[in-house]
């Protein structure tokens, strides 16, 4: 991994909700979408930038009730950088896809082989578009993992992961969080199904 610059808990969660509120904005081709995509992203890093914590846990929990992340994110030491993609894991399960689990690279491989079933994807299109709508500029929000392997655990981002290795990117920015040793083998023993659990 290239160097990495210390950041805040409070910036991880920012590029969460960030990434929420562009879901489904970068999964058209014309020309007029990608450029309001980018109009729309530049508006919301802007409107996201003053935030203070308190209330980007509020919004948080509007668009997700159930997220742990407010909780989880403060007991993190957090940083910003490029991680490679074929060390990061997807989070386990999508709809009924049993076999949304393991490694980004072995994922897009099972996208490969079965892209005539899933040419409706979004990862399909996300491809196709991975580097016109500059998904460079919603970073992936990762955890390192050390209970059970090394690498990352993505919280955020697995389809735009799995979108980049079929675009031939090997690498992304990502917010890295890292567990404090006390909190990294508590939260293994005591958070099964929360994220960041491998």
């Amino acid at each position: 991994m290239s160097d990495t610059r210390d950041t805040s808990a409070r910036d991880a969660l920012a590029a969460w909700m960030l990434a929420h509120a562009m879901k489904g904005a970068g999964e058209s081709a014309s020309i007029d979408r990608i450029r309001a995509f980018r109009e729309e992203l530049a508006q919301e890093k802007e409107r996201l930038r003053p935030l203070q914590w308190w209330q980007l846990v509020n919004q948080v929990f509007h668009a997700d009730r159930a997220s742990p992340r407010p909780f989880i994110f403060p007991d993190m030491i957090w940083h910003f950088g490029v991680v490679p993609l074929d060390q990061c894991s997807v989070w386990p399960g999508d709809g009924e896809r049993s076999w949304f689990r393991g490694l980004v690279p072995d994922i897009a491989t099972i996208y490969a082989q079965m892209k005539r079933r899933l040419r409706n994807d979004k990862v399909f299109r996300m491809s196709e578009l991975f580097d016109s709508i500059s998904f460079d500029d919603i970073p992936l929000v990762v955890v390192r993992t050390t209970v059970v392997s090394d690498g990352f655990q993505i919280d955020d981002g697995n389809h735009r992961a799995i979108a980049a290795w079929l675009a031939q990117r090997t690498t992304l920015p990502a917010f890295i969080g890292s567990p404090h040793p006390f909190y990294d083998g508590y939260r293994h023993q005591t958070m099964q199904g929360l994220p960041f659990v491998t």
